[in-house]
């Protein structure tokens, strides 16, 4: 009987430690959430609280169809000079052969080439990016990025590099 009552007691003691620990873990949840919502409301450029998917190209398949051109479209656009093109693929794809005019932003390297986009690509201009298919996010994650740079009038060519060959569009390769 007495070896029931010290299993009892372990339980007891066990359950209160828990306690302490649940209650320990509950005061510093809150605490770091009240600082977090306080910086963001002390600071305007404070983290989002909650992440706005539909507007990013990547997350919303509607956004990436509501915002593109289509083939013939980005070949009007090019043949009149009426478009900014931006190559998102490596520099290295880049080089064995690009749409015609377009300029290298391997998205990867995005937010460092964020002054040579500036000095290249005026904010309002008509800017099309692509990637390598149109199963490529590259093109949708600059996309966004340029849309975060305040560039207004982004749009996507969703077939890519692919969809430029098979129509038996010319390809220009840039110098070494």
């Amino acid at each position: 009987m007495e070896k029931e009552t010290r299993q009892e007691a372990n339980k007891r003691t066990f359950f209160r430690g828990s306690r302490r620990i649940l209650l320990r873990l509950a005061v510093i949840v809150a605490f770091a959430a009240g600082v977090g919502i306080t910086w963001n409301f002390t600071f305007g450029a404070g983290l989002p609280l909650v992440l706005e998917r539909s507007k990013s190209a990547v997350h919303s398949p509607s956004l990436r169809e509501s915002q593109s051109v289509s083939l013939e479209e980005l070949r009007s656009l090019i043949e009149e000079g009426d478009v900014f093109v931006l190559d998102a693929r490596p520099d290295t794809e880049y080089h064995h052969g690009h749409i015609p005019s377009a300029l290298s932003v391997p998205v990867d390297d995005a937010e460092e080439m964020a002054g040579f986009i500036a000095s290249q690509v005026p904010p309002d201009a008509l800017t099309v990016v692509y990637c390598e298919s149109s199963d490529c996010y590259g093109a949708a994650r600059l996309f966004d990025f340029l849309r975060e740079l305040g560039y207004s009038n982004v749009r996507l060519f969703p077939g890519g590099l692919p969809a430029w060959e098979e129509a038996g569009l010319s390809l220009e390769k840039a110098e070494e």
